[in-house]
């Protein structure tokens, strides 16, 4: 089990420690951390890729600074000047690549306005080093519209004029087509017709599409076939929930086997190589005895496998390539005690951008010259962060009662205490996890004084077949079983004051939040619902609208079937029951959770007598995108805490303040972004 080592935890109350001085903010010496300001946590990150040019003429950086978002290029060696920069506009460059030392292409995210409220669309695009602006691939403009095109199916090594892009197409039933777009004039030819349920297509390293891959509500298909005008057939058709899980990743040079991710052996995903003709695995590349595989590393030159991706604690790399694997620690060697990743380099493998970050920290990113081991800075992730006043996070393991091991993670706060209030924060999904890595939420609260863990409860993804299928039906019930758990088991830890622990939490997370203290009343002091689901059946007849219900019926419940025992997991219709103080949270315009489920949530407490802060915020979306967003709610949470957990009162007028409002007792008021707050009297 992994309990933390009170000793560590002693020490990780006093000070906070690290191996060497890099240029994002890592101390040199311990020291106490020092308040971090709200506007630091809350920046949208400064970099969000780096990659070198296959010549090594160029590198690009993937920048936002001040809300303008553009991609700056270098020339190398040396970072000193800008070759050339291409804006984009409103719109977020979610990535880019090079197609040559010249050329690149890209995928933007381009905001568009629907009734629900703000959403994006996705577009590729490409762009060269001596025409630095963005033209449309597969489309003429970026002008908005309801559909996305952003799949990239082929690089075509053999014809670097020319790509393979899927675009979905209407009459296909929603299924998607392959053309092959011109890169200098961006004119296009079918090259695979839409079908219909068919989503994904995978080429071969001779750019053949060889491979469809399709959903039709929870049935998965994927079909073969040998080469262009050969006839598709069906290698695999399951149920996504009653079968073993078979991803197609590549296509093998011989054109026979692929590369699939699958739990066939274990339960637990690992890669293998499957061959067509014989509907065989016939060689495991990778497994892990606890944890699935995410993808694979794969050389494009050659497409032999040299690795796995996968999340243990955090997100890296395995290599089972032996030259691969000894360039990674040849590399990773040069930051002691830091977690490295190898983000790109160029094919001669003379430059190498890395990035390097402590487990807790957002980190930054570096340019290797291998030869010389020369080591240039490139820039923070997110500046103004002093790694040195982040709080140290710990892996932990606890048994739930039903002796089912369950991962999670403790971050306690620079402060010398016996016990420290708790925030208890489980994550959204629920079929996502928690990992090592920075979360301004849990840095700004333990920043603030407070103890926060996190916990992989069951239904959470990357622990398996078993861990996941275990959280199916259980809302309310297994699941909050296990967060309780955890609980429980920082208290006997001597972690948590008992007196002092609060449940706060995003979507499913905002759910369990107020189920919390509905299930396990004596445990919590407070909760709060950041978007939180409060009507299930309701939700689910929302999502069977928009075509998510196919996958829900069994991981939550069909509405129809299991009716009443939903409602009896159901946060609004046991509103009554909650007694302790409760924030609610939640943007208006977002398209997962319909406000209208904190909205009633909050009136539900209301006519109960328990008068909620209630935070709407103007615009916001599922995930509160937007920075002005998550600083209000920043500021909101922080007064809660403070009045509710902290030693000293902090009051409602004093929780307006501080998110900049100064409403009457229980009026709401808007500032000049329209978002609203409104605190019960006390």
């Amino acid at each position: 089990m992994r309990a933390p080592n009170r000793r560590f935890l002693n020490r990780l109350a006093k000070m906070v420690g690290v191996a060497v001085c890099l240029c994002f903010g890592l101390a040199a010496e311990s020291r106490p951390s020092d308040r971090i300001s709200l506007e630091a946590l809350t920046r949208e990150p400064a970099i969000r890729g780096v990659a070198v040019s296959p010549g090594g003429q160029h590198l690009f950086i993937n920048r936002q600074i001040s809300g303008r978002r553009f991609l700056e290029i270098r020339s190398l060696p040396g970072l000193s000047g800008v070759a050339a920069r291409i804006d984009s506009g409103d719109a977020r460059i979610a990535w880019a690549r090079w197609i040559d030392d010249q050329r690149l292409v890209a995928s933007l995210d381009v905001p568009i306005s629907r009734s629900q409220g703000e959403s994006v669309v996705s577009r590729l695009v490409t762009a060269t080093v001596h025409e630095p602006h963005w033209t449309p691939l597969g489309r003429r403009s970026l002008a908005p519209s309801i559909r996305s095109d952003d799949r990239l199916v082929s690089f075509l090594a053999n014809d670097p004029n020319h790509i393979l892009m899927a675009m979905r197409r209407a009459a296909a039933g929603g299924g998607s087509a392959v053309y092959k777009v011109n890169l200098e004039t961006g004119r296009r030819r079918v090259e695979q017709a839409a079908r219909a349920h068919i989503y994904n297509w995978v080429a071969n390293a001779s750019g053949n599409v060889v491979l469809a891959i399709g959903y039709d509500g929870r049935t998965a298909l994927i079909e073969h076939r040998s080469g262009p005008g050969g006839r598709w057939e069906e290698i695999r058709r399951g149920d996504i929930f009653a079968d073993r899980s078979f991803v197609p990743l590549a296509v093998a040079q011989n054109n026979t086997d692929l590369v699939v991710v699958s739990d066939h052996e274990t339960g637990r995903r690992g890669l293998y190589r499957y061959n067509v003709p014989s509907r065989a695995f016939v060689q495991t590349y990778f497994r892990d005895p606890r944890y699935d595989v995410d993808g694979a590393v794969i050389a494009s030159e050659t497409g032999r496998v040299l690795g796995v991706a996968i999340t243990q604690d955090y997100r890296r790399r395995i290599f089972i390539d032996p030259a691969r694997a000894r360039l990674e620690q040849e590399l990773a060697g040069m930051f002691p005690d830091h977690v490295v990743q190898v983000v790109n380099s160029d094919d001669a493998e003379r430059w190498f951008v890395l990035q390097v970050r402590k487990p807790e920290a957002p980190g930054g990113y570096y340019l290797v010259q291998r030869s010389t081991r020369r080591v240039e800075f490139i820039g923070a992730v997110i500046p103004g962060i002093d790694e040195a006043d982040l709080a140290p996070t710990e892996p932990i393991t606890y048994r739930a009662r039903d002796g089912l091991l369950i991962d999670g993670y403790l971050t306690v706060p620079d402060l010398d205490a016996d016990r420290w209030p708790l925030v208890v924060f489980p994550h959204g999904g629920p079929a996502l996890r928690d990992q090592l890595e920075f979360n301004p939420f849990v840095q700004f609260m333990a920043n603030r004084g407070f103890a926060v863990l996190q916990m992989n409860y069951r239904g959470s993804s990357g622990y398996g077949r078993r861990h996941k299928f275990l959280g199916h039906g259980q809302w309310g019930r297994a699941i909050q079983d296990d967060i309780a758990d955890g609980v429980d088991w920082a208290v006997r830890e001597g972690i948590a004051d008992p007196a002092r622990i609060c449940i706060v939490g995003g979507s499913f997370g905002g759910y369990a939040a107020l189920m919390g203290p509905i299930r396990d009343p004596q445990l919590y002091r407070c909760a709060a619902s950041i978007n939180g689901v409060t009507d299930v059946v309701r939700w689910l007849r929302e999502t069977k609208r928009d075509g998510r219900f196919a996958t829900l019926e069994i991981s939550v419940g069909d509405p129809n079937r299991d009716g009443p025992e939903l409602r009896a997991h159901s946060p609004l219709l046991r509103a009554s029951e909650i007694e302790v103080p409760v924030m609610i949270a939640y943007g208006d315009a977002d398209q997962v959770v319909s406000p209208r489920h904190s909205e009633r949530m909050a009136d539900a407490l209301r006519r109960a007598g328990n008068d909620p802060v209630e935070l709407r915020l103007r615009g916001g979306g599922h995930n509160l995108a937007n920075s002005a967003h998550r600083m209000r709610l920043l500021q909101a949470l922080e007064g809660f805490l403070n009045e509710h957990l902290g030693d000293r009162t902090f009051q409602g007028a004093e929780v307006e303040a501080a998110a900049g409002f100064s409403p009457g007792p229980t009026e709401s008021r808007a500032d000049l972004t329209g978002n609203a707050i409104s605190t019960p009297s006390r």
